[in-house]
């Protein structure tokens, strides 16, 4: 019979079993792993203001030697990345005094490992007073897209007034007319009701639309006053509109007004001119008439637009006439191409170098789709006959508004529930639409699915919710079956995480003596216990930390005992530090670790592996 090559294999690998760079799981995997461990919250942030740098270190894993370059890391609107030096190597290579002394597809005999990891950071700057999350992509060469989910909420400052836009050209405007209104807009950004005492503005212009007096507004609401200038006589008229309120931060606000009278035979309507507000990607339109208001032809000398994004067909040709009485139709596309304010001027010289300046004035709106949670979704473990649900808060972390289009179906134990579509998402998350996602299953086990949401963002992709749980049988189970605290510096503490036991009986449970066991149990804590006493299809959660005393693997069992049994938990953590010796200039070396206990019963596999190598099946004779 054939020694299977497997076997030989697997017996080769028993020299790692001692490699404390890798948890059990992660021996047999290749990978990155991420400290402190994906999802993360950075808490609670005011809209406007920015959270402290959030850390996160990316460490190769795996049984062999690898090498792995990282590319590309990709935030999201409201969280945004700092990592430099990209694209980097992280990589993990055995140092060993062994040359040789196994074939070059084993794995190696290592005294110590060198682990180069890489640091980064994100910083969470709300837009919105709304529960914000980011799938954080990270492009690995070798392994692809690997995905780190963080989340923060956005919270209101208690009087926030915001009076947009700061300055209003009304360009050139007919002695004794008045112009076409400008929109000033009052906005509540706060988390309470403003109160304006009063407006002011200067001769020479009028509010022809809005309050003229106090008001108030509400919290997420804009109220709108319209401005025209009104010249009685040619030449400048600066002026300023101003907004008094209870704001403490800005009691007054200030907006600076220009106008220009002239007298001129020609009208343009409107003037100023302003494109209607659009979103990033979705061009827009304003028409302009250019009319004679004189009793004799009117020649064009040139008519031109510039501005950023801005375009205009139909102007008249240069040295073409207006008849008296006539107009010219022009039409203004503004592109949309980047989010913000455009300013452009549109300019007609006329007989006989009559100059007419119109401003002209534009807004792309940045539009963004808000998942809470994003990324993976872990509904945990779930009593098999049993159903648990997770909502997903949809929202507009922009400007700019959308619509949801479309939900797709889950495979089986997975549903959602769906708002009416297509739904429709205010800007500035004025509002949230909610996906309920649960699973009932019906099998032991671990479940999977995906989830694809759908919007009309211009140019925006459909984005993936990666869903999974875990089936669980009748009685007492304890979830996850091992829990890995990751790399950590001797004496230091890791970030807690959480076991858990779930109880999926009829009756309840009474749990007793919850303990950590273990050569390596001093090198982990329970920080946080819950009540001992589970109801039926409930649960108990335990929050676990390691603090390694000394450099290597450490392993424990935690372990509660229950009516039925004991349930347990296996536990790793690594302990990390630099080894005697080592190049002090070394800055870029994550850690090292020892590869065996000491002695020759590090390379005794190694040698049992070669030997059955050479075991040759002999040909049966015919």
């Amino acid at each position: 019979m054939r020694f299977p090559w497997f076997a030989a294999l697997a017996v080769l690998a028993a020299c790692q079993v001692n490699d404390p760079s890798l948890s059990t799981t992660e021996q047999d995997l290749t990978g990155v792993i991420f400290s402190p461990p994906s999802p993360q919250d950075v808490g609670s942030v005011q809209v406007g203001s920015s959270s402290a740098p959030f850390g996160i270190q990316i460490n190769p894993s795996g049984l062999y030697e690898v090498s792995y370059t990282i590319n590309s890391i990709t935030g999201c609107s409201d969280f945004s990345i700092d990592a430099p030096g990209l694209p980097a190597e992280i990589h993990k290579t055995c140092i060993s005094t062994c040359v040789g002394c196994v074939p070059a597809f084993a794995p190696p005999v290592c005294d110590l490992w060198e682990i180069v990891g890489y640091d980064f950071s994100t910083t969470f700057r709300p837009a919105t007073p709304n529960a914000s999350s980011c799938a954080i992509q990270i492009d690995v060469t070798g392994l692809g897209l690997k995905t780190y989910t963080i989340s923060g909420t956005g919270t209101l400052p208690p009087i926030d007034i915001d009076v947009n836009p700061v300055s209003v050209a009304f360009g050139d405007v007919r002695r004794n007319t008045a112009s076409s209104p400008a929109t000033i807009n009052v906005r509540n950004a706060g988390g309470q009701a403003i109160s304006v005492t009063g407006t002011t503005l200067s001769t020479g212009y009028a509010i022809t639309s809005g309050p003229t007096g106090a008001f108030s507004v509400a919290v997420g609401a804009t109220q709108q006053i319209g401005i025209t200038c009104n010249p009685t006589v040619t030449g400048s008229l600066p002026g300023t509109f101003r907004v008094s309120s209870n704001d403490p931060a800005t009691p007054v606000s200030t907006v600076a007004l220009s106008c220009n009278g002239i007298d001129s035979a020609l009208d343009v309507t409107p003037s100023p001119a302003a494109v209607p507000t659009t979103r990033v990607g979705e061009p827009a339109q304003r028409t302009v008439q250019l009319s004679n208001t004189g009793t004799a032809p009117m020649t064009i000398q040139s008519a031109t637009l510039v501005g950023t994004g801005l375009t205009a067909t139909g102007l008249p040709a240069a040295n073409s006439m207006i008849a008296a009485g006539a107009s010219v139709t022009a039409t203004i596309t503004f592109a949309a191409g980047a989010p913000g304010d455009v300013a452009g001027m549109l300019t007609v010289t006329y007989d006989g170098g009559q100059v007419r300046s119109i401003p002209i004035s534009a807004k792309a709106l940045a539009t963004s789709m808000s998942l809470s949670p994003d990324g993976e979704i872990d509904l945990g473990p779930v009593c098999v006959g049993q159903s648990t649900a997770r909502d997903v808060a949809v929202s507009a972390n922009a400007e700019g508004g959308f619509k949801l289009v479309s939900v797709s179906t889950l495979a089986a134990p997975f549903s959602v529930v769906a708002p009416p579509l297509p739904a429709v998402l205010l800007g500035s998350g004025a509002n949230t639409k909610t996906l309920a996602i649960s699973i009932a299953p019906t099998a032991v086990g671990p479940a999977t699915s995906s989830l694809t949401v759908t919007t009309d963002i211009p140019g925006g992709m459909p984005r993936t919710l990666e869903l999974k749980a875990e089936g669980l049988t009748a009685g007492v189970s304890a979830t996850p079956a091992e829990l890995d605290l990751g790399p950590t510096a001797v004496n230091s503490t890791t970030i807690g995480q959480e076991v858990e036991l779930t109880n999926c009986s009829s009756t309840a449970a009474v749990l007793s003596n919850p303990r950590l066991e273990g050569t390596d149990a001093g090198d982990f804590a329970i920080v946080q216990q819950p009540s001992l006493m589970v109801a039926a299809n409930g649960s108990a959660k335990w929050l676990i930390v390691a603090q390694p005393h000394s450099v290597g693997s450490k392993s424990a069992m935690f372990s509660v005992d229950h009516d039925g049994g004991t349930a347990t938990v296996l536990l790793n953590a690594d302990g990390t530090g630099d080894p005697v010796g080592t190049d002090p200039g070394t800055t870029d070396v994550s850690s090292y670790y020892t590869c065996s206990s000491g002695g020759s019963s590090g390379s005794w596999p190694v040698v049992l592996v070669l030997g059955l190598l050479f075991i040759v099946p002999r040909r049966r004779r015919a």
